[in-house]
């Protein structure tokens, strides 16, 4: 028998040594002089953006192999193993069976062993952020709010203050964000300081924090709410009594991962996005979306812009400029114009956006030309040089639509 047990935790981590070796814990509340055993099995075939928690129920210990036996050392009633024998990119199920409770096997709880070269952690993230600003002039960090569990938000900024481009990334803990964004800006520091004196960027690169640094750490599965599990781009006060069916979820159901949320604005992510959005007063608000770190230049803007021409023809010549750059450094045969899509739902950041004033686009995977390489990034098999490749168009892409906003705005 098998029972699921919150005191068992598994997550990865790395190796403080040259090496760096990538490990998984595994983390539990036990009593002393207890005897232990622990099952691991490696899992194939599970889809990241369809297969939930319980895909991992179909399986038992007696299918995986014993990789630990033994009396593990305690502190303060728990006990730590690390499993060094793991590959990046596999995922695992792992059970623990304790003998002196008779037996019982708790389990089995899963993790995905992730290349920290594509999922950066928030440690990471937050310091090359002040790296950026102890190395440039033009470079500013300013908090902005914090997280459920009180990681702090922080934007960082470069260039023209008066003249912005906003970012936001990881609304959506499995999607993009923090790996593009960071590594644009520090890109046009480095080489495009003219363009920022006319047109500065400021990024919130991980909004999600909390559940982000959780899927960097081996959630197996695709994630989207906060750690209260609430939709953060379905908690902004935009036609909130609209109540939203998309993927066949509905935003007023707290067990649905497209949940809105209690109130407007009840997350203090959400909260802080309002506040980068307010003392930026951008040109142009982009969020970065799709899956597992890369997203590409097909774009959607709100529902209820559809009908205003003169916004929408903005839009389009925005979405336009950011392509024209994106798909010549993809040395993309496409012609079709990137036209943005309508789609952007109540409660979301677009939406928000547009309501109040703001020209707002969402990026998302796009399906044709190009970016058939990233397909693999649907299924969380992103690549570190398949990042590189991503970071390389979204870095011409940003310089092709600041140089836009410079001579049109």
């Amino acid at each position: 028998m098998t029972e699921k047990a919150l005191r068992l935790k598994a997550y990865t981590a790395t190796e403080e040594t040259e090496s760096e070796k990538q490990h998984v814990v595994l983390s539990f509340r036990i009593k002393p002089d207890n005897m232990v055993t622990v099952y691991r099995k490696k899992i194939e075939g599970m889809i990241f953006d369809f297969d939930e928690e319980e895909y991992f129920d179909d399986f038992s210990p007696s299918e995986g192999e014993c990789i630990y036996q033994g009396f593990p050392e305690i502190t303060r009633s728990f006990a730590k193993i690390c499993d060094f024998d793991v590959e990046t990119g596999a995922t695992y199920a792992y059970w623990v069976k304790t003998e002196n409770s008779g037996g019982r096997i708790t389990g089995p709880v899963g993790v995905k062993v992730r290349d920290p070269r594509v999922w950066w952690h928030f440690d990471k993230i937050m310091d090359r952020m002040y790296a950026l600003e102890n190395a440039y002039e033009n470079a500013s960090c300013i908090p902005v709010g914090e997280t459920v569990t009180h990681k702090p938000l922080v934007a960082l900024f470069a260039g023209n203050r008066e003249r912005l481009i906003a970012a936001t990334g990881a609304i959506h803990a499995a999607e993009s964000g923090p790996e593009i964004l960071l590594s644009c800006v520090e890109y046009l520091l480095k080489h495009h300081s003219a363009l920022l004196e006319k047109v500065g960027i400021a990024i919130l690169p991980s909004v999600n924090a909390d559940m982000r640094e959780e899927v960097v750490c081996g959630l197996p599965r695709y994630y989207r709410v906060n750690k209260n599990g609430v939709d953060l781009n379905r908690n902004f006060s935009a036609n909130w009594e609209e109540v939203g069916t998309g993927y066949g979820l509905s935003t007023d159901d707290p067990k649905c991962e497209t949940y809105r949320g209690p109130y407007p604005f009840s997350e203090p992510e959400t909260k802080a996005v309002a506040e980068f959005i307010r003392i930026t007063n951008p040109k142009v608000i982009l969020s970065y979306h799709a899956l597992a770190c890369i997203t590409g230049d097909g774009m959607l803007c709100a529902k209820s812009m559809a009908d205003d021409e003169n916004h929408m023809q903005r839009i389009k010549g925005i979405a336009s400029s950011y392509s024209s750059g994106f798909r010549t450094k993809a040395q993309d045969s496409t012609s079709d114009p990137n036209i943005p899509y309508p789609h952007c739902s109540a409660g979301s950041l677009g939406e928000w956006s547009y309501q109040n004033g703001y020209y707002s686009l969402d990026l998302e995977l796009w399906s044709g030309g190009c970016l058939d390489y990233f397909a693999d990034s649907k299924k969380d098999l992103t690549t570190a040089e398949m990042l590189e490749r991503n970071i390389l168009l979204h870095q011409n892409g940003i310089v092709s639509l600041m140089t836009y906003l410079s001579e049109n705005t």
